[in-house]
């Protein structure tokens, strides 16, 4: 599974996001943990939604998601999407990053990619 995630032209892109963005999350920890930890600013939490699904949802030819191929309302899945990236976020944040970006970049991956009944196993 991890081997075709890093080889699959169409999760290739995310993949590599992911990793970036976990490298980013490392190396800014402390202020990472500050703002999106239990006491952090609810402001910067949903600016960061915000930016994460225009990163992903921008009018460009090669974004992942076309808006004329939404089986949900746009800004339902935007909520969805962005709600459970920060949601793995904050646990690698706050159990300690345990796993490195690159393994957390395949969680993420792979559970955006796959949705969350195939990464609990239920769904092939």
């Amino acid at each position: 599974m991890i081997e075709s995630l890093e080889n699959s032209s169409t999760t290739l892109k995310p993949f590599k996001t992911a990793i970036l963005l976990f490298e980013y999350l490392n190396q800014n920890s402390r202020f990472m943990q500050a703002v999106l930890g239990p006491y952090g600013d609810l402001a910067f939490q949903t600016r960061l939604k915000n930016f994460m699904w225009n990163t992903i949802y921008e009018k460009h030819s090669d974004t992942l998601i076309k808006e004329e191929k939404l089986l949900v309302p746009g800004e339902y899945l935007a909520s969805y999407i962005s709600s459970a990236h920060l949601g793995v976020i904050q646990q690698w944040l706050n159990s300690g990053r345990k796993e490195s970006p690159e393994e957390m970049g395949r969680i993420l991956s792979t559970i955006t990619m796959n949705g969350p009944f195939y990464a609990a196993g239920i769904k092939n």
